[in-house]
Order: C-alpha cells, then structure tokens, then sequence
C-alpha cells in the first residue's frame, strides 16, 4: 500500500472525511500511483460526510473505467440500497456476482436486495447459493441464521465476553451492541456519521438497555475481528462504513 493510500486510510478510521476528500483530490490532482484506489477512498469519505449521491456518481464512473473491480459494483450495490433503488443495486451486485461467482458476501447482498424488493424467489436463490459456497468455504463466515453459521464470539482481553453482536439505527447513526449474559458487562460500537459513544442521560435512563452501566475504558477493534462476530445483516451494514478500525466501549454493570 501506498503512503498516500496508507494516510487517507487513518483519515477515514478518524472519521475526517473533508480531510479525506481534500488529500485524496489533492493526490488525484498530483496523478500518484493507484488513482482508482484514491478515488474509492475519496468516495467512502464522501459517503461518511452523506453526500451519497456524489458518491454515486463517481463509483459509477470508477465502474466504467476499471470494469473487473469487483469490490468496487459490490459497494456501488450497497449505496444504491442506501438510497432505495433496489432494481439499479440488483444489476450493480449481479456484476460483481459475475466477476467473482465464488464470493458468498455478494450473493448475500443480492439475496438482500431481492427480498426488499419483494423478489422472494430471487433472494431464496441467492441465499441458497451463499450457504452453498459457505459450506465450500470452511473458513468463510456465511450470511444467514445463527442455525446457518457459525458466528465466532468477539473476544476482549481474553476474557469470552460476547456471543453476537446485532445493530441497530439508521445509516447515519448505526450501531453495534452486545451483552454478555450475565448483563454485566456490554460493548458499543458507533459507525454512523452521528453516531457516538453512550452518553450519560442514556446510561441513567431506566428504558435504555444500558441502564446502570459505567464505561470501563474504550479500545480499537480491527476490521477482520468485528466481521467474525457478525451476522448477515451487520456485515452488510458494516460494508457502508470505511476504515480498518472502530473504536469501541466497554461498559460494565455492577453486580446485583
């Protein structure tokens, strides 16, 4: 990786997505090596500053002119879902599915995408082909139910603290959450643009979940830990949100 790319990369994990569009445009304007991975980061940092329509508009000029990136018609996949325009995002995963039919993520995005639309046979398909490239893949983490998969439970200081992850929120303000089972001990984890660490009022609030709770400490969690502990959905939500890591809070509860 490129020290350009290797800096828009920490950008985007802080979240500074004008610093982001600035170097990145300013590196394009310079015609550093790898421009396309340059715009693809510019364009994430477009999406995390909700200027999802730009953002679309030049992925899909990126698609046109480096036509076999196949993670590039994936996320192009993911915005046109964001925005609600589920026939476009069917064709844009359809031919991420053609460049690369062993991608089980793909088929489950399109699964996705066809259940919205009330293709039911269409997402039975693309589901059913997922689990059958997952079984193929024993290291792979299917899309599907906790009966269809395997998800690996997210480990902190080698203490076995929660057994899956779920979200919740808008895309602008998505979330990830767990608890352990005792409610003793829970984690948070902001994505969104707006989202942000639990704060005080919510903490004292007898409806909230997190009732009681003090935070602990906060801590990074790398990308490829997170996505072993996520179920289909997180992981298509998760695909909205750049960086490599995220940061976390660790709350705990005193005991009764």
């Amino acid at each position: 990786m490129s020290k350009e790319l290797e800096l828009l990369h920490k950008l985007l994990h802080q979240k500074a997505y004008n610093e982001v569009i600035a170097e990145a445009s300013r590196f394009l304007d310079q015609g550093v090596a790898e421009p396309h991975f340059i715009e693809f980061a510019l364009i994430k940092a477009l999406v995390g500053e909700k200027q999802v329509p730009e953002a679309i508009s030049r992925l899909v000029s990126l698609t046109e002119t480096h036509s076999l990136r196949e993670e590039f018609f994936h996320y192009l996949g993911d915005l046109l879902m964001l925005m609600g325009w589920g026939d476009q995002a069917k064709r844009a995963y359809a031919r991420a599915i053609e460049l690369n039919p062993d991608n089980y993520r793909f088929f489950n995005s399109l699964a996705e995408c066809c259940r919205k639309e009330g293709d039911n046979d269409g997402a039975f398909a693309a589901y059913e082909r997922a689990l059958q490239l997952v079984e193929n893949e024993p290291n792979a983490q299917a899309a599907g139910t906790a009966e269809q998969q395997a998800v690996h439970p997210l480990v902190l200081e080698d203490v076995l603290l929660f057994l899956r992850l779920k979200g919740q929120g808008t895309a602008e303000n998505y979330s990830l959450f767990a608890f352990t089972e005792d409610k003793l001990n829970a984690v948070f984890i902001p994505l969104g643009s707006q989202a942000a660490f639990l704060a005080d009022d919510v903490l004292k609030d007898p409806a909230s979940p997190f009732f009681a709770m003090r935070q602990a400490e906060s801590f990074e969690l790398s990308l490829d830990k997170l996505r072993r502990s996520l179920s289909s959905d997180e992981l298509a939500c998760l695909s909205l949100y750049p960086g490599d890591t995220f940061s976390c809070q660790l709350l705990k509860r005193d005991a009764l």
